[in-house]
């Protein structure tokens, strides 16, 4: 399985796709990668992710790093803001201007929402301004590291698998595949066996031996 940071040779690559929120991933190399225009992009089979390096070094020679999805700005403080318009605020322009204030690309927004008329962006986190989402609406990081506003939509995994480990009593299973970027959260897919299941999160976890993930279920 091929696993690349840049193009760069991986030993090891742990990736966390959750259902909501930023991708996380810790990398390993027997060299420095190169960041190409400050971010990391990693490749792992058929799936690639766009993240930004919270931190990366070389000791006894090795490179680790941790990532993180997008452009690393969603994390970052950002000054309050003020809004009002009559018929209320729409989330879209202040989910757009926290990105552009915190370094990120606008956010994607399947299902624009009205605010109050008059509405306070407070200091804090960029990534505060999502906890204005109602009516089941989440947001996460996508794979070319833009955010995705709205409902995660469902596929059907028709990519083969092989099913290592079951624990449906924690919704917790072990894959094997060489289609990793099929099983996204939100996905379901079937074993003959175990029966259907729909991903919460995948823990992708790749090194010279094998490629494994960690899925979690609802």
């Amino acid at each position: 399985m091929t696993t690349l940071a840049n193009g760069q040779q991986l030993t090891s690559l742990r990736l966390t796709l959750p259902y909501s929120g930023r991708i996380l991933a810790e990398a390993t190399a027997g060299e420095p990668i190169a960041l190409v225009a400050g971010l990391l992009t990693f490749l792992l089979g058929d799936l690639s992710v766009v993240t930004s390096p919270m931190r990366s070094g070389e000791f006894a020679g090795q490179w680790s790093a941790e990532a993180i999805g997008g452009r690393g700005g969603w994390g970052k403080v950002i000054p309050a803001k003020g809004y009002q318009s009559p018929i209320g605020v729409l989330n879209a322009q202040v989910f757009a201007d926290a990105a552009l204030t915190c370094g990120e690309f606008p956010p994607v927004v399947q299902v624009p929402q009205f605010l109050p008329q008059f509405y306070e962006r407070r200091r804090g986190p960029a990534a505060r301004v999502f906890e204005t989402l109602d009516g089941g609406q989440i947001w996460w990081i996508d794979g070319a590291g833009v955010a995705q506003v709205g409902f995660r939509p469902p596929t059907v995994v028709t990519a083969p698998f092989d099913l290592i480990e079951c624990d449906k009593s924690r919704g917790r299973l072990v894959i094997a595949t060489d289609s990793p970027a099929a099983f996204a959260p939100g996905a379901t897919f079937i074993d003959p066996m175990a029966g259907p299941f729909t991903i919460n999160a995948v823990v992708w976890t790749s090194n010279a031996q094998s490629l494994r993930g960690e899925v979690w279920t609802r």
